[in-house]
């Protein structure tokens, strides 16, 4: 068993695809960069074995077929001719499942369909070759991994940055809304302004310090905390909110 053994295999992938969430392009081939397969398993297997999660991948019976395929494409030579060559490969298709299981409850799966495709010269090369593009392209678009030719702790850096501010806007949603529930209860009862103000003081922290300016919460959570706080100890009858 995992030492996350309490998690849901839904909790369990989350935290796994906050533990991989940028890989860097590495290998260039065929006029482009791309991350190798072994180095996205690396990243991903490490965090599957620290949740305890496996992974495996299966071809939908009567689905899989290699046939041959045959297609033309244009040569230009050194003396400028151009020229129609005949290229005859083999083509694989197949449709294929991938195998969320939870280690420690392994009843408790995740199936997600798929698709397995390549055409090569060689018929063993080509299912070889089906089989890493499929794992490289579910992996990283199941997990959200970003693949990026710059250093992925930047790209975990505007991450964060993004996160931070989405985290301010909603906070700054439950925050307004806290504001005028707070004017309209002291409207009717200004003799409580002291013990709001106390109360703001015990949420709200600004520089590790205790404040009474909630418009300076960052944080949607503890917003909502101080507000549903505030709403238990300080309720508006509708009376009250009639007259205001």
């Amino acid at each position: 068993m995992s030492d996350f053994k309490d998690m849901n295999l839904a909790s369990k992938l989350a935290a796994i695809r906050r533990m991989v969430p940028a890989v860097r392009k590495t290998r260039s081939g065929y006029g482009y960069k791309y991350v190798p397969l072994e180095e996205l398993q690396a990243k991903v297997t490490a965090a599957m074995d620290k949740y305890g999660v496996n992974l495996y991948p299966s071809v939908v019976p009567g689905t899989a077929s290699i046939v041959p395929y045959s297609y033309t494409k244009q040569k230009v030579l050194k003396n400028g001719d151009v020229i129609t060559e005949t290229v005859n490969e083999f083509l694989y298709t197949a449709e294929t499942q991938w195998h969320w299981v939870n280690i420690d409850n392994p009843e408790e799966e995740i199936i997600v369909p798929w698709f397995a495709s390549a055409n090569m010269s060689d018929a063993s090369q080509t299912v070889n070759s089906a089989n890493t593009y499929q794992s490289r392209g579910f992996i990283s678009s199941f997990l959200q991994m970003a693949m990026t030719e710059e250093d992925p702790e930047a790209y975990r850096t505007k991450q964060r940055e993004a996160a931070e501010e989405e985290d301010k806007m909603a906070a700054g949603i439950v925050v307004n809304d806290m504001h005028n529930y707070v004017v309209a209860y002291l409207a009717n009862h200004p003799d409580k302004r002291d013990e709001i103000t106390a109360l703001v003081r015990e949420y709200n922290k600004v520089n590790g310090k205790p404040s009474t300016d909630y418009f300076k919460m960052k944080d949607p959570l503890l917003a909502t905390k101080l507000f549903e706080a505030i709403r238990d100890k300080f309720p508006v009858n509708e009376m009250e909110v009639s007259r205001s």
